[in-house]
């Protein structure tokens, strides 16, 4: 009967320490959601910069093209 009783404590003591080490798990997995979430707003950031780029590249030929239209008229 003391065994049992023994053994009962052990399963128990190592059922609270399971229960300690998901709680961490749970807290460390909640810590990388957050820092995936920054991750991902600074991926999408990172890859609107070309099409910002081709943007400007775009208003720049179309103002060349509108100044050059311009200069010939007035030539």
């Amino acid at each position: 009967m003391e065994m049992d009783t023994k053994t009962y404590g052990e399963i128990m003591g190592a059922l609270g320490s399971i229960r300690s080490d998901i709680k961490s798990l749970g807290e460390k997995l909640d810590t990388l959601g957050g820092q995936l979430s920054k991750a991902e707003e600074r991926i999408c950031a990172l890859e609107q910069r070309p099409a910002r780029r081709w943007d400007t590249v775009v208003v720049a030929l179309i103002s060349a093209a509108i100044g050059a239209g311009v200069g010939a008229l007035i030539k």
